[in-house]
């Protein structure tokens, strides 16, 4: 994999490693020089809307550490010029990935700006401290180890999300309509697998026996579920669907960052897609093996 650097609105290549980042026992950090000038770019070198929402709590961490700075995210113009040759992989899932860090960082009272320009260095998602021991460590943690934050200062790092009155009052009408009491979600992703994930989100459906609003990419595998399904969101607005998820008691699917934002709010039951989450892994309630539902 490429290890890229971004400085002065220019993306480089640093060369091809074996693993993004410092490992724990060589770690490199964040230059003082540039945590003096308290103006911080928060930022990933990945478009989906995942990818974004795993480090959604950088802003308000950063405030609480460093009450004066300002934080800023990179504009959907900068993320475009930068990332446009290397979109292909984002564009199969978003018609415009570079607008995906919109949907999680909107309304976020930590962020200062969306700017079209960073005529410094960035240090994105690839700056980061990993301990080759433990790959359940959020990456979130990973790049504010590099920040030179400590354990204490990072420990509320699940992801989180911020709404509009009016976001709210439209998912809150929705609610009152199709589920007024309790309800869940399930999402089933275009990534679903029948051999792989059906087991897993039949038993936490089994288990949580709820009216579901459901987002599903092809609706004939409903069948492959006992489920009382109360409203499709396919055709809700992207945020407005992330309000309603927020309001849910459980969520229910297979792995997608569409719905890695939530369990700071919810229990979230995600059928993964290999052994680990990788990069994905955030804190909160979070369950990802079969065994624990």
């Amino acid at each position: 994999m490429v290890f890229w650097r971004i400085a002065n609105d220019n993306l480089y290549s640093v060369g091809e490693v074996d693993e993004l980042g410092f490992p724990k026992q060589e770690p490199s950090y964040i230059p003082d020089e540039y945590l003096e000038k308290q103006v911080f770019t928060v930022c990933r070198s990945c478009l989906g809307i995942g990818d974004w929402g795993v480090i959604s709590a950088m802003p308000r961490l950063l405030k609480e550490k460093y009450p004066n700075c300002t934080v800023q995210i990179p504009s959907e113009g900068l993320l475009k010029s930068l990332f446009e040759p290397y979109a292909l992989e984002w564009l199969k899932s978003w018609k415009n990935p570079y607008q995906t860090m919109e949907y999680v960082f909107r309304n976020n009272p930590y962020v200062d700006a969306f700017v079209d320009t960073i005529m410094d260095e960035v240090f994105h998602d690839h700056y980061r401290i990993y301990d080759p021991q433990k790959s359940e460590i959020p990456l979130v943690e990973q790049m504010l180890n590099f920040w030179q934050f400590t354990p204490e200062e990072y420990k509320n790092s699940s992801p989180e999300l911020y709404f509009t009155d009016e976001e709210k009052e439209i998912g809150d009408t929705i609610i009152k309509n199709y589920a007024p009491d309790e309800f869940g979600t399930l999402l089933i992703s275009n990534r679903f697998q029948v051999d792989r994930d059906v087991e897993f989100i039949r038993k936490a459906l089994n288990k949580h026996k709820l009216p579901y609003l459901y987002w599903v990419s092809d609706p004939s595998l409903l069948s492959l579920f006992d489920i009382d399904t109360a409203f499709d969101l396919r055709n809700v607005a992207i945020r407005v669907q992330m309000y309603i998820k927020t309001q849910a008691k459980v969520m229910v699917g297979s792995m997608s960052g569409a719905d890695i934002m939530f369990p700071r709010y919810t229990q979230v039951y995600m059928a993964p897609r290999g052994k680990d989450f990788g990069s994905n892994v955030v804190r909160g309630n979070l369950v990802t093996k079969i065994e624990d539902i």
